[in-house]
């Protein structure tokens, strides 16, 4: 996105950040995207002021995450880098409106959400615009329209508020770290296509599996299915698979482990790699069919199989982006160029799964 200024027809092919052509003038540099960090905890501390005046439990706007986690660090090493939209990660307590669990979520995302705009709304802090935030955002999504100076520019900024809740924090905040320099989306349809080979999800509360009775069910079905959770813990959730296919297909005892998912039971999200993630995934596969999970619930003959199931699952995900009809839109040279920059790192990152599951 180094050319962001020059080819406004791309911006409107972007998957977030440009949902005004306010912001289209705005280039999101680290220093830029520390001023959106600045004035968005700003808001955090009028808005917590009012939550407690109403008698609402405080919300946690915790930090950006996305391509905007290592902000901190590129404004000192890579100060001219740019992003294509700044994600921040707030946390909303559970009010315990509904005793199920994610009707219970639901409803706190409603409410604080109604509170947000509500507060915005009064115009009581002056770097968030009112009119323009109304207009991109509703009661399940709030983003901010913040309006900056920066070194005496102005600058609007969108701010996307990316809900999680306390006992997701830890999770969230690490399945949301993309390998640093490298777009969210290739990491991303990884755990995807990973989730998919398993029948589980692998998204923004943990790995979780949906059970009609004691029945897993696939994850794809919605009624008559209740969720569990399978693991909350981004460093030990390979490990915690193979624990719950062991219980689940009636093992006793623990399930036998692989030295490797002994030394590195799930991942690191402050040093990712498509090689790391690759070896997690290989070292999963070969644990499952150790301990004869293959062939049962998971239809696989042997764990070669299950690997291929997951880098063809991983080139389907990635070939949906290539084939987005949005591309179709690109109308100058340089958005031509963009289109064909996003298609060539799909290729490169197709080609690196396919190698390093091989």
């Amino acid at each position: 996105m180094a050319n962001v200024l020059n080819f406004s027809s791309w911006l409107r092919l972007n998957e977030g950040g440009w949902s005004s052509t306010l912001t289209q003038n705005t280039t999101l540099t680290p220093k830029v995207l520390k001023a959106a960090d600045d004035a968005t905890r700003e808001f955090a501390t009028a808005f917590n002021s009012y939550l407690k005046g109403i008698g609402l439990p405080e919300i946690k706007f915790i930090r950006p995450v996305g391509s905007g986690t290592w902000y901190e660090q590129d404004l000192i090493d890579q100060p001219d880098k740019t992003y294509g939209d700044i994600d921040y990660m707030v946390s909303y307590p559970l009010l315990g409106v509904y005793p199920e669990e994610r009707k219970d979520e639901i409803e706190s995302v409603k409410t604080y959400n109604e509170e947000l705009l509500r507060f915005i709304y009064m115009g009581k802090t002056p770097k968030v615009n009112p009119g323009e935030t109304e207009q991109i955002s509703n009661p399940s999504s709030v983003k901010l329209m913040l309006e900056l100076d920066v070194d005496g520019e102005p600058a609007w900024v969108q701010v996307d508020m990316v809900v999680t809740h306390g006992p997701y924090e830890e999770w969230s905040l690490a399945r949301f770290t993309p390998i640093r320099n490298v777009k969210g989306f290739i990491v991303g349809n990884l755990y995807k296509a990973l989730s998919d080979a398993l029948g589980l999800s692998i998204q923004s509360r943990g790995v979780r599996a949906k059970f009609n009775g004691e029945l897993l069910a696939p994850w794809s079905k919605r009624a008559g299915v209740q969720e569990r959770a399978i693991s909350l813990d981004f460093r030990t959730f390979l490990r915690d698979i193979v624990e719950f296919f062991h219980r689940y297909e009636g093992g006793s005892g623990d399930a036998k482990i692989s030295d490797y998912l002994k030394k590195q039971p799930g991942l690191d999200a402050n040093s990712l790699s498509i090689d790391g993630i690759a070896a997690g995934i290989r070292a999963l596969a070969e644990t499952l069919e150790a301990n004869g999970l293959f062939g049962k619930t998971l239809k696989y003959r042997n764990s070669q199989d299950f690997v291929n199931q997951v880098v063809k699952n991983y080139e389907e995900a990635m070939m949906v982006t290539y084939n987005a009809k949005k591309f179709d839109k690109a109308e100058t040279p340089a958005a031509h160029a963009a289109v064909q920059k996003t298609r060539s790192l799909i290729e490169e990152y197709i080609a690196k799964v396919k190698h390093a599951l091989a």
